[in-house]
């Protein structure tokens, strides 16, 4: 991540947007896409959805996964620390010196 704001032309939902942000272009256009993706998903499932209402829906999904993922990485994390302790515990501290 750079320090530097740089503006960005992106589209949802065939709309276009101007955004501001610190995160190189690849990033911007990966999070925009994976952004159109859920909101046309949701569009073409409830086409009778007012667009806001899709956007507000769409962004509950993306916090969601999001969620799931800070939950997977916390599990991850807990198991690598338990097999570390685990290693700890088998090897001889010999090895170490």
């Amino acid at each position: 991540m750079s320090t530097e704001i740089k503006k960005y032309e992106v589209i949802i939902l065939g709309e276009s947007y101007t955004l501001a942000s610190d995160q190189n272009e690849e990033h911007i256009q990966a999070a925009t896409h994976k952004v159109d993706e859920i909101v046309k998903e949701i569009s073409q499932k409830a086409p009778h959805l007012e667009q806001k209402k899709v956007v507000v829906f769409a962004a509950i999904k993306v916090a969601s996964m999001l969620i799931a993922s800070e939950y997977n990485l916390k599990d991850v994390k807990s198991r690598e620390q338990a097999l570390l302790d685990k290693l700890d515990q088998e090897l001889p501290t010999s090895l170490f010196v």
